[in-house]
């Protein structure tokens, strides 16, 4: 009685797909050996067939294979548009054998290798054939042939598959606070073929449609079935969704945006970011523009510049450094946020692991692969081990991370803009002093920020009442934004498509600019570093990015002078020298900045003095009691980095703790 009933079931799916396929095989997209079929179709002629091609997708697909002979010898089919998503951490038991849709990215992929799926042995006793299916990474014979014989078949046909693993991570909006989750893909035959797989990178986001089950013990490290398993995906289908907009936006969405754009969007923008944080208005309108990026340009050999603008906030501690990267992190498009303490050198760039398929190497994708096109939020940057913090440097200059090791050469794109924060090694911002002598932080990687701004906790009545008061009508009742998290960041994603051209007009502006702000490094014999094309760059960069807010196609003089007075706010908080008012961009990456390379000479020269005065050997009090007598402007604090300057450019040693010799 069973036996009919499945009977039955099975003629009744039969006769459904011969139907469905009769009244939809117009709509079906072909492409060479692929016939792709809109799920949604499926569900419009019968739910029944849809919940049977969810249920149980191994019986009725082969069904729907055969029947599309007619249309294709060879052709498989592919599914797209099925309405039967589960995120990647939220998979259970319940849904193994099922068909469903998973969006995430690729975090891993290894190369394409060949896999045996089945064998047929003839028995050279009888010249029976026997069919082995292969379920080990072992070749499995038979066990014996009917005639009695039990070894040494000779296999006369194989059956071989091009075969892939990716490892795919959920995507950010999935989350909901949670760690990401991964799960492992198997991918073989025509989802293999090069004008698919040469898309399909780590970092890239696509959509799987696949069918749950328990790993398999040909893809076991010890080849063999375990009680305790994992899940994963047999592809069917993989979507790439690089160039789809994660913030897809509707008409009604379009006149909202244009909406906000039609009067000082950057203002209004900036106080729905991170709003229970009282003030910074400056640093949140940078940060929103640090979200739009500016425009990239091709060079000459076929490259792109960089349009990420890279952005550093540090200051005293408990000043809201981190809600406002959380805040970023969360109102941007594919975002990642990273917590330096917590960050390995993979977390960041990539790095070559050994794959559990075969046990080869693979390339396994960090943060900022995975942001590409996007924003990193760095917290406490200073932490990162600084054997990583070097992989910083490739991205953050050309937008790319290399991997060249275990036999693999590789570049990925990495054009992802940096939000950082960092703390002062003592705790409080000493204005006094430059950044490299209270960031813990290497030049190279401070020279590559377009922005650094400090946030220092100074007592100010005003200020104080003001943000005790924001602070407590928050908690009384939690400040609600006018534009929601949906729509800020569908605000961003619109605005990025925009690619608005300089205006010509705007050249002599830009020039005086540049001129007589390098004019500013250089008065009365002093000298301190001036800006460089590098900063003007960055200037340009946030003028594209307010152009590309206000939904502009020209880059007008308004977005410049926006450009020009968020740069100049970050270059007076530490890029002018407090005693001579020169500007000195060096204060923001040498420890020793220009404008006291003269104290340096100074003190060199008081070192040969008392060399001929008192012998060789030179004690730190005799230097300091030499500086007093010689009322020379050269501050306590001052005398040991300058005399560890000189120790680095190899003009004095230190034989003792204390003591000091000319070389």
């Amino acid at each position: 009685m069973s036996n009919f009933i499945v009977d039955e079931e099975s003629n009744k799916s039969d006769e459904a797909i011969s139907s469905f396929i009769d009244t939809y095989k117009n709509s079906f997209v072909k492409n060479e050996n692929v016939i792709e079929i809109n799920a949604e179709s499926i569900l419009e002629f019968s739910p029944t067939l849809f919940e049977s091609l969810i249920n149980n997708p191994l019986s009725i697909m082969p069904i729907i294979q055969e029947k599309l002979k007619v249309l294709h010898e060879n052709a498989k089919i592919h599914i797209f548009n099925l309405n039967n998503k589960i995120e990647i951490g939220k998979i259970r038991t319940i849904h193994l054998g099922k068909l469903c849709s998973l969006k995430g990215t690729i975090k891993r992929i290894t190369k394409i290798v060949p896999r045996t799926k089945n064998i047929k042995y003839e028995c050279p006793s009888c010249g029976a054939v026997i069919s082995v299916l292969q379920s080990k990474k072992q070749k499995q014979e038979p066990s014996r042939c009917s005639c009695g014989r039990k070894s040494k078949f000779k296999i006369i046909l194989e059956d071989i598959k091009d075969i892939q693993e990716i490892n795919l991570e959920e995507a950010p909006e999935e989350l909901e606070g949670r760690q990401p989750q991964q799960i492992r893909i198997y991918v073989e035959d025509e989802l293999t073929d090069k004008t698919l797989s040469t898309r399909l990178q780590p970092g890239k986001k696509v959509e799987i449609i696949g069918i749950i089950e328990k790993l398999p013990a040909f893809m076991n490290q010890k080849d063999e079935e375990l009680n305790l398993s994992e899940f994963m995906v047999f592809a069917k289908n993989i979507i790439n969704l690089e160039e789809e907009d994660e913030t897809q936006t509707s008409e009604e969405d379009v006149k909202i945006i244009r909406e906000i754009a039609s009067n000082n969007p950057l203002e209004k923008l900036s106080e729905n970011l991170a709003p229970e944080v009282y003030g910074n208005e400056v640093i949140k309108k940078a940060l929103v523009l640090q979200m739009a990026k500016g425009v990239p340009r091709e060079r000459s050999d076929g490259s792109l510049s960089r349009e990420d603008i890279h952005v550093l906030l540090c200051g005293d501690v408990g000043i809201a450094k981190s809600v406002i990267l959380k805040s970023v992190q969360t109102k941007t498009p594919k975002s990642k946020m990273l917590i330096g303490t917590r960050t390995s050198r993979v977390g960041l760039g990539a790095m070559c692991v050994k794959d559990e398929l075969l046990g080869v190497w693979s390339l396994e994708a960090g943060a900022l692969v995975l942001a590409n096109n996007s924003t990193i939020c760095l917290d406490e940057i200073d932490k990162i081990p600084k054997e990583h913090l070097s992989e910083l440097l490739e991205p953050m200059s050309s937008g790319t991370v290399s991997v060249n090791r275990a036999g693999i050469s590789a570049v990925l794109p990495a054009r992802t803009s940096i939000l950082a924060s960092a703390n002062p090694i003592y705790g409080n911002y000493d204005t006094e002093q430059p950044l490299p002598k209270q960031i813990d932080l290497p030049s190279p990687i401070l020279n590559r920020f377009d922005l650094v701004f400090v946030l220092i906790d100074k007592p100010n009545a005003e200020f104080d009442s003001a943000s005790v008061e924001h602070v407590f009508n928050n908690y009384i009742e939690p400040r609600t934004c006018d534009i929601s998290t949906a729509m800020f960041k569908k605000y961003v994603s619109f605005c990025r498509k925009i690619k608005p051209k300089l205006n010509e007009n705007l050249i002599e502006s830009i020039k005086n600019f540049y001129v007589n702000l390098r004019q500013c490094s250089n008065k009365d014999g002093q000298k301190g570093l001036p800006i460089n094309l590098r900063n003007m760059e960055g200037i340009i960069k946030l003028a594209e990015a307010h152009a590309k807010l206000r939904l502009s196609e020209k880059v007008e003089i308004e977005d410049l002078k926006v450009a020009k007075d968020i740069f100049m706010f970050c270059l007076k908080q530490i890029g002018i020298d407090n005693e001579t008012g020169l500007v000195d961009t060096s204060r923001i990456i040498n420890k020793v900045p220009v404008s006291k390379r003269k104290n340096v000479e100074d003190l060199l020269n008081i070192i040969y003095l008392l060399n001929q005065r008192l012998g060789k050997l030179i004690s730190y009090e005799e230097i300091q009691k030499e500086i007093e007598a010689q009322q020379k402007d050269i501050k306590n604090w001052e005398v040991y980095d300058f005399l560890e300057q000189l120790k680095q450019t190899g003009k004095i040693f230190e034989p003792t703790k204390g003591v000091y010799s000319l070389l």
